[in-house]
């Protein structure tokens, strides 16, 4: 990551912005196929996940702020939310729809209220936004 954010310094013209949108790495440590928020690593554990094609690396946050910060970027603003609830149905956590009759009926609500829905409490997205000096 930080030789993408070296090339990103090196192609913008002075006072152009780069925008980095990401899962929140908060979501990263909880295992996402259950509807209880169950840790499955430790959050400073950062791995690789290899498909056949591209790497998957799994950063926290100081990463992402770490190698902005440390190739001439400069931080000017940070933003953690949700996505929409039509937003990339497939890949929010939020979505999640009970699998069977019998969760379906013992599910309380609403999965985007973070009452019935413990993910709802954790920001899903993260967006760093970064100028040239």
């Amino acid at each position: 990551m930080p030789c993408m954010y070296h090339n990103i310094n090196r192609v913008l013209k002075k006072g152009g912005y780069s925008i980095f949108f990401e899962t929140h790495p908060m979501s990263r440590p909880f295992d996402s196929t259950t509807y209880e928020i169950k840790v499955k690593q430790h959050y400073s554990d950062i791995y690789i996940w290899a498909n056949d094609v591209v790497p998957d690396y799994l950063w926290r946050t100081q990463d992402f702020v770490n190698a902005i910060t440390t190739n001439g970027l400069i931080i000017k603003e940070m933003l953690e939310f949700h996505s929409h609830r039509d937003d990339l149905p497939c890949h929010n956590y939020l979505y999640i729809e009970p699998n069977d009759v019998e969760e379906r009926s013992n599910w309380p609500g609403d999965t985007f209220d973070w009452r019935n829905n413990p993910w709802a409490a954790l920001s899903q997205c993260l967006c760093l936004c970064s100028q040239k000096a």
